[in-house]
């Protein structure tokens, strides 16, 4: 089964992506707030979405990346969230291997198509199909989704 992992260092973070998820999709949703817990499952078979925290106390999202980069296959989608993003940020997610960048809030409904479109294999629940699709298209990884209430993402130029 695909799944969705969380990794980050803060605890509500976590926890409200965990409910989010969990209540949007039909899959298994692991969370991690050590790097080294999370290198522990992972392994060549592991496929899904990853939502890495760029800021943590072990190591930087990129570094996490860039390791997976190198260990798994590229069933493991990657998507950096940082509460900071410039052009910078979006180079260098990109040369590690990211699908997409957001910054930190953002929308649920923004979440729930950056999934859908990461990983389209991860089903919703039912309950939830019924929901508006945008049809704003998505430019990963140069997608910046900032605090702002509309469900589109904004894109970064």
């Amino acid at each position: 089964m695909t799944s969705i992992y969380i990794l980050d260092d803060n605890s509500s973070i976590r926890s409200s992506l965990e409910i989010l998820f969990a209540s949007l999709f039909n899959t298994d949703i692991m969370t991690y707030a050590r790097v080294e817990d999370f290198y522990a499952h992972v392994d060549r078979r592991t496929s899904g979405l990853l939502l890495v925290d760029h800021q943590m106390p072990e190591c930087t999202g990129i570094e996490v990346m860039r390791t997976l980069s190198r260990r798994a296959d590229r069933r493991l989608a990657m998507v950096l969230m940082s509460g900071s993003v410039d052009a910078s940020l979006i180079d260098e997610a990109k040369a590690a291997g990211a699908a997409a960048v957001i910054e930190k809030p953002c929308s649920t409904d923004t979440l729930r198509q950056l999934v859908q479109r990461s990983r389209p294999r991860i089903p919703l629940r039912s309950a939830s199909i019924a929901k508006p699709r945008s049809t704003t298209p998505y430019a990963f990884p140069a997608l910046k989704i900032g605090p702002a209430p509309s469900p589109t993402p904004q894109l970064i130029p």
